[in-house]
């Protein structure tokens, strides 16, 4: 049976995670994870029912799930009309018998159209009025489809902030910072900073099959002295910049260091000096 660690590696490859992302590489190598093993069943489970977004995409059995489930509020709107409008059973038939959602709402215009110019021919009443419900009518689908494409717009929107989310979080949460509190409240405040750097810079970050990138604001890369940015390097670079990251002391503070050190030493020579002068007397006026 395969271990817990190699069925979650297969099952993160499936979703688009990066493998070599820190937070992601400490799960799978934990080595208490590579002792536990799983069952034939559940490993099938995740090799067979887990979807890239590609093979989720291709798969007409999702396609289809997805679809129905957008389009059934549609089909909903739909009989509104054919209620609200009074159209005969023949006319509705014949409506549904278009297989394409959204072009059923042109048939639903051009029989309205129709029933009423009849009705006001019937009547008299002037052309004006039949115009106006017409109008009328074009405006309520063009809302319809226009919330719709909205609705459709929000979720991916929300899926990808989602998405763009968890990676910072990944990144921010390998840090070791120098502030003296939990380190929540730290990442709090590094992202806090991070904000307001990326909008100065007029830069954001955008995903990708692998991760996450940084982007401009007009959608190409970002790039610093002609070389791409990795997102990671340029977090941590502007963490440090703003002292909110623990860093070693670099070649100049070790310099100045040890040069403090020596003359510390160099001070204390005096002193030293003099005690061994005064043992030496002793030990001459009063040997053993």
């Amino acid at each position: 049976m395969p271990k817990l660690n190699q069925v979650l590696s297969t099952a993160f490859t499936k979703l688009g995670l990066d493998l070599s992302n820190e937070s992601v590489k400490t799960i799978i190598g934990n080595e208490s994870l590579s002792n536990i093993e799983v069952s034939d069943d559940v490993s099938n489970y995740l090799s067979q029912d887990f979807y890239t977004r590609d093979a989720a995409a291709q798969n007409l059995e999702i396609r289809s799930k997805i679809k129905a489930e957008i389009l059934n509020g549609e089909d909903a709107r739909q009989n509104e009309l054919f209620s609200k409008f009074e159209l005969p059973d023949d006319i509705k038939s014949s409506i549904l018998s278009e297989k394409n959602t959204l072009k059923r709402y042109s048939l639903i215009a051009d029989k309205i159209a129709e029933l009423t110019e009849l009705k006001h021919k019937s009547t008299g009443n002037d052309k004006n009025v039949l115009n106006q419900e017409i109008a009328k009518l074009n405006k309520q689908i063009v809302d319809i489809k226009s919330q719709y494409e909205n609705e459709i717009n929000n979720e991916r929107f929300a899926r990808k902030q989602d998405r763009i989310n968890w990676e910072l979080d990944s990144i921010y949460n390998q840090f070791d910072y120098a502030l003296p509190v939990d380190k929540s409240i730290s990442v709090t405040a590094a992202k806090a900073i991070m904000n307001k750097i990326a909008s100065e810079k007029g830069i954001i970050f955008e995903t990708t099959d692998n991760g996450i990138k940084i982007k401009t604001k007009e959608g190409t890369d970002y790039f610093d002295n002609n070389q791409p940015v990795n997102p990671s390097d340029f977090i941590k670079r502007s963490l440090i910049e703003n002292k909110l990251l623990k860093t070693a002391p670099d070649n100049q503070q070790a310099q100045q260091m040890q040069a403090s050190s020596r003359q510390e030493y160099n001070r204390n020579q005096p002193s030293m000096k003099s005690f061994d002068a005064a043992v030496n007397d002793l030990m001459q006026k009063n040997p053993f």
